[in-house]
């Protein structure tokens, strides 16, 4: 009864993911690099300055520079390629979606030149788009397209609060296991309290910004996933209960949703591949199965009202 099953595995909308998925990698990799100057370097300079009371001028210099690179640059350069993968996500869901794209929210669309040296680069490092294909549940084919397209925000939504939620408790044990290798190295070399502060606090310094940041913005994230998830969870079961809204109704409930996920996607930071992956095989299946549920419950009550 709607395209979406169709539309989504067509090559320009596969670019389009390609592209996207490219970018988030280009964050993920200046994330990590800003939590290995911090994190690993913050352990081993702690142990060269209380081995080697010589290198504490040096050690307390690297934390503070790190701090001004990644405020100055690093965290910055994250947000304008976060912002530019969630722009062309966004062009995809309204194309894959039929939602019209709202300059006012969104801005003017991506160029087709940033797309495409995007997508390129994915094609160097992973050739085919084979993890990309059915990025929505494909049994939304069967409902009408404004259901369907409540029925894929919310799988969207649900997916990504059940990840950041997990992802950002990760962040903050990291961060204190961190600090306290940190600390421990310092009290076991022997440093007096005036060298503690010179130095272990300035290295503690970036790695305290830079996990409590992560935490901060995947809870953030998390929350305006889960309130949006709310919505459309009312809206179905709204239509579920055989009283849809009327389809201008439905419309402008998607485009409303799909500005929460748009301010979302804008202001959330990225999850690791590694982490991505490995959870990524049993949330599908869930998100699938649960869809397929949706699907048959929508049905019903459709078959039931008409009948």
């Amino acid at each position: 009864m709607n395209s979406i099953p169709i539309e989504q595995n067509k090559e320009e909308n596969l670019e389009l993911l390609a592209a996207q998925r490219e970018l988030y990698s280009r964050v993920k990799f200046l994330l990590a690099l800003s939590m290995v100057l911090a994190a690993p370097f913050a352990v081993f300079w702690s142990f060269v300055a209380a081995r080697w009371a010589g290198f504490k001028p040096l050690a307390a210099a690297w934390g503070v520079g790190i701090f001004l690179i990644d405020f100055f640059y690093l965290s910055r350069r994250q947000k304008e390629l976060r912002k530019e993968a969630a722009l062309i996500q966004e062009k995809f869901d309204c194309g894959v979606l039929v939602i019209p794209w709202k300059s006012l929210k969104a801005g003017a669309a991506p160029s087709m030149e940033g797309v495409l040296e995007a997508v390129q680069s994915y094609r160097r490092k992973h050739g085919k788009y084979d993890s990309l294909i059915d990025w929505y549940p494909p049994a939304v084919g069967s409902l009408p397209l404004g259901e369907a397209r409540i029925v894929c925000q919310r799988a969207n939504c649900v997916w990504d609060a059940r990840l950041r939620r997990r992802y950002a408790v990760s962040a903050v044990v990291c961060v204190v296991a961190v600090i306290l290798v940190s600390l421990g190295a310092g009290f076991l070399g022997g440093m007096r309290f005036d060298e503690f502060f010179a130095v272990v606090v300035p290295l503690a310094v970036p790695v305290l910004t830079i996990g409590l940041r992560q935490f901060s913005e995947q809870k953030d994230a998390a929350v305006a996933s889960e309130r949006a998830t709310k919505h459309a969870e009312d809206l179905l079961v709204r239509i579920e209960g055989g009283a849809a809204p009327k389809p201008e109704t439905l419309d402008k409930e998607a485009r409303e949703l799909q500005d929460e996920i748009l301010d979302r996607r804008r202001q959330s930071p990225p999850i690791f591949d590694w982490i991505y992956f490995r959870l990524r095989a049993e949330q599908e299946v869930q998100m699938n199965e649960a869809a397929s549920r949706r699907v048959k419950a929508i049905l019903q009550a459709r078959a039931s009202t008409e009948g």
